[in-house]
């Protein structure tokens, strides 16, 4: 019972943070390319609007291009768009 509530809560998780098993957050691979989710923060843009650790977008690269669903944020961290790629 314990381990089914384990994988239930933890299949629940990734699936709350758009990650599948096994991802791991902002990747760039051996030629330079961002693959995989990607959260991108305030500290890694040069809008000062948004805090250090604010979340301004979210989404998955491969090979160094948007694909799927991105979620951008306002800086109060209320959601802004969301696009489809």
């Amino acid at each position: 019972m314990i381990r089914k509530l384990t994988l239930l809560l933890t299949l629940t998780v990734l699936s709350v943070a758009g990650l599948r098993a096994g991802d791991s957050l902002n990747v760039v691979d051996a030629a330079g390319k961002r693959q995989g989710p990607w959260v991108i923060r305030g500290s890694m843009q040069k809008n000062t609007a948004y805090a250090a650790d604010a979340k301004v977008e979210e989404g998955r690269y491969k090979d160094n291009l948007k694909v799927g669903v991105w979620i951008t944020y306002f800086p109060s961290g209320k959601k802004q768009s969301e696009f489809t790629w």
